[in-house]
């Protein structure tokens, strides 16, 4: 049985997300040469081909920030490098409230992974925030959790790794050359109803930045429509709060539109999921 992901709001409001972008969910190795130009404006069209939105037709509208129910849910993910597939040394996650940009009052302690390489966040179900995670050598990455967190939600993310990239790699020469060091830099990975990553998706981000698409696995700036491999992301975000957004580009529909932390320095890591109740 196909499981479809849906998301529920409450009307005139922009709530969290969580990017295959540092919250970037793994979907491709990048390869090694970063420095390429940006690829001509027609690019082919099969990598774009459109993905399955039945499910942005009508619905409920109810998004609390944290509902009142005290059912806990364990949130299991994994965390690995980019490059080498492997769990970052000294590794520590913990949980934040939506609200919290600055995570003063966490809501988990830091948790480090077992020896499976899985991480086990206790959460209340229904709770709407992001996850900090840091590691030794890694650039620092803040996975937002693409809403209220539900079973289905921690189903999703537990089947896909997280991925955190290096603040310097020899692998990767040039990677961060864009990035100024008082910005952040967002990774947003796009869902369709079917929970596949969604190709033909363009994703724009309300502050100046320089945007770019992950192309044959590697980033090429300039360009915020999804490929195959349904990631595009932002250098040089202001830090503060900013609001991505997604929309289909054969229809110009809305895929989704959410707030997200972005702090200086660190990588925020964004999966959008389809709107429940917007048109396709």
């Amino acid at each position: 049985m196909v499981v479809r992901h849906q998301r529920v709001r409450q009307p005139g409001r922009v709530t969290a997300l969580c990017l295959c972008a540092t919250g970037w969910l793994a979907c491709s190795d990048f390869a090694s040469e970063y420095d390429r130009l940006s690829p001509d404006p027609s690019l082919q069209a099969a990598m774009f081909v459109a993905g399955t939105w039945d499910c942005t037709r009508g619905g409920a509208t109810n998004d609390p920030l944290v509902y009142a129910e005290a059912t806990s849910l364990a949130l299991s993910i994994q965390v690995i490098d980019i490059f080498t597939r492997a769990t970052p040394p000294n590794l520590k996650v913990r949980a934040c409230l939506i609200t919290d940009l600055a995570c003063e009052r966490p809501i988990s302690v830091d948790l480090a992974p077992g020896v499976d390489g899985i991480v086990n966040i206790p959460l209340a179900i229904g709770v709407s925030g992001f996850l900090e995670l840091t590691a030794q050598g890694m650039a620092p990455g803040l996975l937002v959790l693409p809403g209220p967190l539900s079973v289905e939600l921690s189903l999703l993310l537990a089947s896909r790794a997280v991925v955190l990239i290096p603040n310097e790699s020899s692998t990767a020469p040039g990677l961060r050359t864009q990035s100024a060091p008082d910005t952040g830099t967002v990774l947003v990975t796009v869902f369709d109803c079917t929970g596949s990553g969604a190709a033909g998706v363009r994703v724009e981000v309300d502050s100046p930045a320089v945007p770019f698409a992950i192309i044959d696995g590697l980033p090429i700036t300039n360009q915020s429509t999804t490929t195959s491999y349904a990631t595009v992301g932002f250098f040089n975000v202001a830090p503060g709060v900013a609001v991505v957004s997604g929309y289909r580009a054969d229809t110009g529909g809305i895929v989704g539109r959410d707030a997200i932390p972005v702090r200086a320095g660190w990588d925020t890591l964004v999966t959008m999921l389809p709107e429940q109740g917007l048109a396709p």
